[in-house]
């Protein structure tokens, strides 16, 4: 299964997104059977993208520049460049229309996002955005466009970094 995600350009809203992207990883990871693999590809702005690293799982990283998400136009463009294939679900964490774009360049099955004016137009599983939340309990709810049962929020933990030697 081939999941990309289009993570907040904003670097703090992009580690708050860690919840949902550990329940996501778990929650798939145990429904899959052991021949299908999951192939999570995230994508997100440049700078500050080694934040990523931090998380205890597997995944491809996918940096798009400043320039990228200025229009649809040059997201198309950003979309041939990075190369993802064969989606089968695509979500977008942002507000942006140039960023909900993405799951059509790639013909994603199944697109999820905040059904959030024309945002919608690209979307096939559309979520409110429940305004004056937390933004980890906003990005969480578009774990309700990919399951049926979503579990609780989870407190969620880093990878485990060795001790850089003196």
């Amino acid at each position: 299964m081939n999941i990309a995600i289009k993570l907040p350009n904003d670097l703090n809203e992009r580690v708050l997104t860690f919840p949902f992207l550990h329940t996501l990883h778990k929650v798939l990871s145990a429904k899959l059977e052991e021949e299908e693999a999951l192939n999570i590809h995230l994508i997100s702005l440049k700078n500050g993208i080694d934040v990523l690293n931090l998380l205890p799982f597997h995944a491809y990283y996918h940096e798009l520049e400043e320039e990228d998400i200025k229009s649809i136009f040059t997201m198309h463009r950003a979309c041939v460049n990075l190369k993802i294939e064969s989606l089968d679900v695509f979500i977008s964490t942002t507000d942006s229309f140039v960023d909900a774009s993405i799951g059509k360049n790639y013909n994603a099955k199944e697109r999820v996002g905040f059904a959030l004016g024309k945002n919608a137009w690209f979307f096939n599983n559309k979520i409110s955005k429940l305004l004056g939340q937390h933004f980890s309990n906003q990005v969480y709810e578009l774990l309700k466009g990919v399951f049926d049962d979503v579990p609780p929020i989870p407190n969620v933990y880093s990878r485990n970094l060795k001790q850089f030697a003196h």
